[in-house]
């Protein structure tokens, strides 16, 4: 879901959500999602590069039998949704970029979850500003594990 706000800045944020009751499977796929979503978090300090923070995503993802996050760990936010710095990772971008004190990012793990042949993808977002200890959330919604209910 992306917004635009006061002075024409934009915000980014996602859940997965459910029709009815999710499937045992997708839960604790969601709470392994929520689990590489933190790790990024707490690697995501002033000069982290974007691809330590998907590698170390699609680790435990992989490790756990579960889809990597194919595209992008995230983005930077401003005042477009979508803009730089772009966290892709090494093979879809010339430069690893390195996260800058003061930056507005979306970060946005995602995985999929095979449940009786149906492929689900899940996702997480939310936008941070880089600071000197790692990152601050501004998003102003429920934290994601808040919605799982295992």
């Amino acid at each position: 879901m992306g917004c635009y706000g006061p002075g024409g800045y934009a915000s980014d944020a996602g859940r997965t959500g459910f029709v009815g009751e999710p499937r045992d499977e997708h839960l604790a796929a969601y709470e392994h999602l929520l689990t590489a979503y933190h790790i990024a978090q707490e690697l995501a300090v002033p000069g982290a590069r974007a691809s330590t923070l998907l590698a170390a995503a699609n680790e435990y993802l992989e490790a756990q039998g579960l889809g990597r996050t194919p595209y992008a760990i995230g983005h930077g936010v401003g005042l477009r949704i979508c803009e730089l710095p772009t966290l892709f990772s090494p093979g879809l971008m010339d430069d690893d970029v390195a996260l800058v004190e003061g930056e507005v990012i979306a970060l946005e793990p995602e995985t999929t979850v095979v449940v009786d042949g149906v492929e689900t993808v899940l996702k997480i977002e939310d936008n941070f500003v880089v600071e000197s200890h790692g990152l601050r959330r501004l998003t102003v919604a429920p934290d994601a594990s808040e919605f799982v209910s295992a």
